[in-house]
């Protein structure tokens, strides 16, 4: 009877973590914090929004399309690794592609995903690696989690993403690779966040945020 208790409990756990990106975020992802000490990931209020939003969109549309402008050190892009790790890790046969503007990000942002892994606190919620290389995580259940660098118009053909994240999007070095990516999406069931500072009045990414400041289109706009 205490087994197929615990077996129930279990399986609640587990249903919660794999629908509240929040609770997963306090309870199974570790972040390094300025003093380089390892944390909980607990969502301040900019996340909170952020996450919010996102769930009411998505809720609404079956899919999310966010242009997020930021300012700097408020953890959005921290947000967005932890949301793209999660929906690798607790669901099956699910793409997740992170496409960073320069080398440096791109080796920060795959460390703290592969941090994300190396810290999950219990086997019940560690889904076994396939394979991992320098800029990618496959699981046995048929996910994968991978990151590029935004410098070619190669960057992601013939792939089919249903989490797209675009760090500072307002500073790729070629604006042209972005309808590319954006047409490796599925119409439905599908993500893309794409966040960035700002880069002056212009631009690929400033564009969309005015056009869906206007009402124009499917982008909603987090500030």
């Amino acid at each position: 009877m205490k087994s197929e208790n615990q077996k129930n409990q279990n399986q609640k756990i587990i249903k919660t973590f794999k629908t509240n990106l929040a609770v997963y975020a306090k309870h199974c992802l570790k972040i390094v914090d300025k003093q380089g000490k390892l944390i909980t990931l607990d969502f301040n209020s900019a996340q909170a929004k952020l996450d919010h939003m996102i769930n009411e969109q998505f809720s609404h549309h079956n899919r999310v399309r966010m242009l997020i402008l930021k300012s700097r050190q408020t953890g959005i892009s921290t947000y967005c690794q932890a949301r793209g790790f999660w929906k690798t890790a607790t669901n099956q046969n699910l793409n997740a592609v992170v496409v960073s503007h320069l080398n440096e990000s791109t080796k920060s942002i795959f460390n703290m995903v592969k941090n994300f892994y190396d810290n999950l606190p219990h086997p019940m919620v560690t889904p076994e690696l396939k394979e991992s290389t320098t800029n990618s995580m496959a699981f046995t259940h048929g996910s994968r989690w991978r990151i590029a660098t935004a410098r070619t118009g190669e960057v992601g053909r013939g792939w089919t993403t249903n989490y797209l994240h675009g760090s500072e999007v307002a500073f790729y070095p070629n604006a042209d690779i972005i309808p590319g990516l954006l047409q490796t999406v599925p119409e439905d069931n599908s993500e893309i966040l794409l966040e960035s500072t700002a880069n002056g009045a212009g631009g690929w990414f400033y564009d969309a945020c005015m056009r869906a400041l206007r009402g124009e289109g499917e982008w909603q706009v987090c500030f």
